[in-house]
């Protein structure tokens, strides 16, 4: 099996001038003993520092290595601390030999070397913060703004009396992995595990990156600010490698596809816990280094519980296209058909249990990989919690009510959401925990069952200044001697005032009979947590109804029906004619005839009643006749009916006798007309109906170009635009109702002029005609000796005058040089003396044509004409 490697670029802020050639470090600090003064302690503090093999930039051993300790209470300076180098420079590279089907060259190699340094601090409540800064990082960094100007630093804490007493506390250590391979757009896993030597839990996630607090080689500030660095796109400090790369809170193992090529700033910051309580957060910057490379690989998590259900989805952690195809084994015992070709599987097992699952991928030129992993299938497990919110500076309750179908939750991990404080943490099941302010809070449960099952819940907790007190009404009626009963919703002790005609007064519902109008007042004491509300109660010795007035609707039309009245409980007749018979506000049912609506009203003993009538009308009618159509310049006679006082029609364009029913109209585009119908008594809406005047285009007709023959030729016409043709006069035509007859004129005319008319399917009519000359010569070409195209409308273009000719093979012009400036093939067209648009000089052009005569026989000329400006 192929053994796969990470690339890991870490890249770091550099602390020289040369800030390129640095990439990566951490910053520690390890517990020595007691100091040489009363209550110090003595710590070592350690700069781990990498720098790039290909940098042209300084070596390591030249670095100044300089630390900033802060009060982290007062964030005041309180020590500068050189740390000078302490090892020997070591190598850590790729070895590209180790991967036979490799696609691309990645290439990685840095030197790694330490600085440290021994520091006496006096044990204070805050502890401390260490810093080391500089002022740039390294160009070309795809996830955030302006690299060059953002600078970096590190930072780690040591923890105060205040978080460990008198315990001491080393710093975690990021363990120094191997060289690792991340290729753009595949899968890939990179173990950022750190260890504690104190024995403290430790748990991971990323965070913004900070830039630097001051200009490189400048003295450290006397107060401390960490700012983050200004994130660009899609990504941020909690998302650095984009939506699809997460970090494993329990182990910091980063997972996921990577994002394309680039170099990518990653933060990862891992908190440390002690007794259930948060005690330090350490940090590291550095810099992945995502390279174009791909091969073929088969990846699986070493471990997955599923507590959801037992179908189990499965997929290759590596993404490559050069995987060819993929054997699957889901080690189910039970069966021999746990097997699959799928590259991206699911299979459902029979029982819970652990099982040992296998992937064979296979890619061109023999290269192939294999993975195992387990899959323990555990479901029904599910993480819940309930929440009692207190008032501020109150103890809120907690309590946890996952279940687990197998095996038992083990583990509970609160995050009560005050960002005020880092201690809104507990491991116990039914924790308390007091916010001091109000506010909405997001509440987070992280549980844990034997069986390895992992999840987590989240709600929303809102803290009031006062306890939860809620009245469904505040303000009511009451009638006559009658009780009412009081209604107060909360968690405490309820007290009423004034403890008068009321019984239970220390009860959430009492009842109450004032003899008169009267304000009770509620207060809620919960643990000195105080809320108060009142109630006004209206004592009436009666009441009133009233509905509107009669009115008229139309029919099948429904009408909203209101009650006015103090009444609490309500009853419509005809019950059958209305929506709810039992409301104060309803409406009717679609109504067809006339009805009396009765509503009658009760508040206690009190009782009223009013009556509606409601009048049915029949809707008007409007029929505007069926759609028409007609020709350009053609009028057409409507045919409207209406039941109603009153009609219109609209619009006024093109209309004729308007106010009738049957009016004439002649639009010049298809229009829509508009009969509406109306009662002046009776139904008030109107109807309307439309009729479409559909006006259909002219055909164009064409009976061809003005033309020449010879004496004794024949011309066959062809028209064109419509379905049937009629020429005029009908004399000297082989037939005057054909789109093209044949034309015999008598020897003693020399002009004739034919007038030709063309009806499409419509029915529509244009009309063109066409004159005939005839030369008393045999087949000729007339070419004019000039032209003047000078836009003047007499005598622009240069045509030929073809007579006896029934085709032209070209026309062509030449200027001097013999460069062809105009040709056409097409009767009637000719040269305007420009060519693409540009006017040509006056002067002499050579012409050419060939056309053939009326019997075939070819035509030849050639000559020169004159352009005349």
């Amino acid at each position: 099996m192929m053994k796969i490697l990470f690339l890991l670029l870490l890249v770091s802020t550099s602390i020289s001038t040369y800030a390129s050639h640095i990439t990566g470090g951490e910053l520690m600090y390890t517990y020595i003993g007691p100091g040489s003064n009363p209550g110090t302690d003595r710590y070592r503090i350690t700069l781990r520092l990498f720098r790039d093999c290909f940098s042209t930039g300084p070596l390591l051993q030249g670095e100044q290595v300089r630390v900033g300790i802060y009060n982290t209470q007062s964030n005041a300076l309180i020590h500068t601390l050189q740390l000078p180098l302490s090892s020997d420079v070591s190598t850590l590279a790729l070895n590209t030999n180790n991967f036979p089907c490799l696609v691309g060259s990645p290439k990685v190699c840095y030197q790694i070397a330490y600085y440290s340094n021994v520091i006496d601090l006096e044990r204070n409540a805050g502890g401390y913060t260490l810093v080391q800064t500089a002022c740039c990082r390294i160009g070309g960094i795809t996830n955030i703004a302006n690299s060059n100007n953002a600078g970096a630093t590190y930072t780690t804490r040591i923890p105060g009396t205040v978080l460990i007493g008198q315990q001491i506390n080393n710093s975690p250590q990021f363990q120094l992995r191997d060289t690792a391979l991340v290729c753009s757009s595949k899968s890939f896993r990179l173990p950022f595990t750190a260890t504690d030597v104190d024995g403290d839990s430790l748990s991971y996630a990323f965070v913004d990156a900070y830039g630097n607090v001051t200009a490189n080689n400048q003295p450290l500030p006397p107060t401390l600010v960490l700012s983050s660095v200004a994130y660009q796109g899609q990504y941020n400090g909690q998302n650095p490698l984009g939506p699809e790369v997460s970090i494993n809170p329990s182990n910091g193992l980063i997972t996921g596809r990577a994002p394309a090529t680039g170099r990518y700033v990653v933060a990862v910051s891992v908190i440390e816990w002690r007794n259930g309580r948060v005690i330090n957060e350490h940090r590291k910057d550095f810099i992945l280094s995502v390279q174009h490379c791909d091969f073929v690989s088969a990846e699986l998590p070493d471990y997955r519980v599923i507590c959801d259900d037992f179908t189990v989805s499965f997929e290759n952690g590596s993404y490559s296209s050069l995987v060819t195809s993929y054997s699957w084994t889901f080690g189910d015992p039970t069966t021999t058909s746990d097997v699959s070709n799928n590259p991206v599987p699911s299979y459902t097992y029979s029982d819970t249990g652990i099982y040992r699952v296998k992937l064979v991928v296979q890619g061109g030129n023999g290269c192939a990989d294999s993975a195992e992993a387990d899959v323990a299938v555990y479901p029904g497990f599910d993480v819940k919690f309930g929440a009692i919110p207190h008032c501020s500076n109150n103890l809120s309750r907690f309590y946890d009510s996952t279940s687990a179908a197998y095996g038992s939750v083990n583990s509970w991990k609160w995050n009560f959401g005050d960002p005020a404080v880092l201690t809104d943490t507990s491991s116990v099941r039914d924790p308390s925990y007091r916010y001091t302010a109000v506010g909405s809070y997001p509440v987070t449960l992280v549980a844990t069952s034997t069986k390895g099952c992992v999840d987590s819940s989240t709600r929303n907790i809102v803290i009031n200044d006062k306890p939860y007190l809620h009245l469904p009404f505040k303000d009511t009626v009451v009638c006559g001697f009658d009780t009412l009963q009081l209604f107060a919703q909360g968690t405490g002790e309820f007290s009423w005032a004034p403890n008068n005609f009321i019984s239970n007064a220390n009860s959430a519902n009492p009842h109450v009979y004032p003899p008169s109008s009267a304000i009770y007042i509620v207060t809620l004491n919960d643990n000195n947590c105080i809320g108060r509300d009142t109630v006004r109660i209206t004592k009436l010795n009666s009441i009133t109804m009233t509905t509107g007035r009669d009115t008229l609707i139309c029919t099948t039309d429904t009408l909203d029906l209101r009650a006015v009245s103090a009444a609490n409980y309500y009853t419509w007749a005809p019950a059958s004619s209305v929506r709810s018979s039992t409301s104060a506000n309803t409406s009717s049912l679609p109504l067809n005839n006339n009805t009396m609506f009765t509503v009658t009203g009760t508040l206690g003993r009190c009782t009223a009643s009013a009556s509606l009538q409601v009048q049915v009308a029949p809707y008007p009618v409007a029929n505007a006749g069926a759609d028409v159509s007609i020709c350009p310049d053609s009028k057409v006679q409507l045919q409207g009916a209406v039941q109603g006082d009153g009609f219109s029609w609209t619009p006024n364009y093109a209309l004729l006798h308007g106010t009738t029913l049957n009016p004439m109209v002649a639009p010049s585009q298809t229009t829509p007309y508009v009969l509406t119908a109306r009662y002046n008594s009776g139904c008030p809406k109107p109807v309307s109906d439309t009729v479409i005047v559909s006006v259909h285009p002219n055909p164009v007709a064409f009976a061809g170009h003005d033309t020449a023959i010879v004496e004794g030729q024949p011309l066959q016409l062809f028209a064109s635009g419509g379905i049937t043709y009629q020429w005029s006069p009908a004399t000297y035509l082989s037939d005057p109702f054909v789109s093209s007859p044949l034309v015999k004129m008598p020897s003693e005319l020399d002009t004739l002029k034919y007038m030709l008319k063309v009806t499409d399917e419509n029915g529509c009519s244009d009309y063109d005609d066409i004159t005939i000359s005839k030369f008393r010569t045999g087949a000729t070409i007339i070419v004019p000796t000039g032209f003047t195209p000078n836009g003047d409308g007499k005598n622009d273009v240069l045509r030929p005058v073809l007579a006896g000719i029934k085709q032209l093979d070209f026309f062509r012009i030449y200027n001097r040089w013999g460069q062809l400036l105009f040709e056409t093939r097409e009767h009637g067209k000719g040269w305007n003396g420009t060519i693409n648009g540009k006017e040509q000089n006056p002067g002499t052009y050579v012409f050419v044509i060939q056309a053939q005569d009326y019997l075939g026989r070819p035509v030849q000329q050639k000559g020169t004409i004159v352009l005349i400006r």
